[in-house]
C-alpha cells in the first residue's frame, strides 16, 4: 500500500495506517441528522474509548512536526510492549472482549512508560517503502517512453523531458526536492534511459543512485509480477482525497 514527507502526505497516510481492521464504527441514519450508537452497554463503552484514542491520535497529527517525537515516541513504546506492529495498531487491541494477554500488554506498558533515544529514528508512514520505488521509477518510465526516442540533438530531447518533469513529480509522494538543477540533467540526459530514470527520480526522493537502486531490486524481488507487468512503465493515477 502506497504509503512517507509532505505534511498533507503524512496526515493522510496517518489517518490510513494507523487505523486498525476492526473499530466500532458510528452508523449515520440517512432519514435525520442524528447518529444512531449501539445499544449494547460493553458496545457503547468500547466506542467511547477507542474515539477518544483515535481522537488523541488525531490532535497529534494537526501539528505533525511540533508533535513529531511525541507520536514516535508512544509508537516506540508500545512496540516494546506488543502493542504496536510494523506500521499499523493490531486489531485485537480494539476488540470488544480483550484477551488476557491484551489486558497484560496493556497493564505493562501503563506500569512502565518509557520513551527511547529517538535519534535518527522515522515515523511508520515517513519511510521509503521499495514498493514505492517500484511505483515511482515504472511511472516515470510511462511518461518518459511516451516521448519520441532520442533526437540527433540532445537539447531538443532534453527540452521534451522538461517539459514532462512537472507531470512526473506530481505523480509522486513524499519527494525531497521540486527542482533539477540544468547541468545535472546536462550530464543524465546521456545516458542510456533506465539510468537517467534511476538518478531522476533518487535525487527527488533524496537518495544516492546505489541506494535507490537497491530499494528497487528489493521491490522487484518481492514483487516479481508487478516488476513483469510494469516492464515498460506504469501508468499512476493520482488519487485525490475528499476529505
Amino acid at each position: 500500500m502506497v504509503k512517507g514527507q509532505k505534511k498533507d502526505s503524512n496526515k493522510k497516510n496517518f489517518q490510513f495506517m494507523l487505523t486498525p481492521e476492526k473499530l466500532p464504527i458510528l452508523i449515520s441514519n440517512r432519514k435525520s441528522d442524528k447518529n444512531i450508537f449501539p445499544e449494547d452497554p460493553l458496545e457503547r463503552c468500547n466506542l467511547r474509548w477507542a474515539n477518544l484514542f483515535f481522537g488523541v491520535w488525531k490532535s497529534l497529527n494537526e501539528n505533525d512536526q511540533g508533535y513529531r517525537k511525541i507520536k514516535l515516541g508512544i509508537i516506540e513504546a508500545l512496540k516494546k510492549f506488543g502493542l504496536f506492529g510494523k506500521k499499523t495498531f493490531p486489531s485485537e487491541l480494539f476488540e470488544l472482549n480483550p484477551t488476557d494477554e491484551i489486558l497484560r500488554k496493556v497493564e505493562a506498558f501503563k506500569e512502565s512508560p518509557w520513551i527511547p533515544d529517538l535519534r535518527g529514528k522515522k515515523l511508520p508512514w515517513e519511510r521509503y517503502d521499495p514498493l514505492l520505488a517500484l511505483f515511482d521509477y515504472s511511472s516515470t518510465l510511462f511518461i518518459i517512453n511516451k516521448l519520441p526516442r532520442r533526437f540527433n540533438n540532445p537539447v531538443s530531447y532534453k527540452l521534451k523531458v522538461k517539459e514532462r518533469l512537472p507531470e512526473i513529480l506530481e505523480k509522486m509522494d513524499f519527494k525531497r526536492r521540486k527542482y533539477i538543477p540544468e547541468e545535472l540533467l546536462n550530464k543524465w540526459i546521456k545516458l542510456p534511459r533506465n539510468e537517467f530514470i534511476v538518478r531522476l527520480v533518487a535525487y527527488i526522493h533524496g537518495f544516492r543512485p546505489d541506494a535507490f537502486k537497491k530499494y528497487l531490486i528489493r521491490a522487484r524481488q518481492e514483487h516479481p509480477d508487478l516488476a513483469k507487468l510494469w516492464k515498460y512503465g506504469m501508468e499512476k493515477v493520482k488519487v485525490i482525497s475528499k476529505s
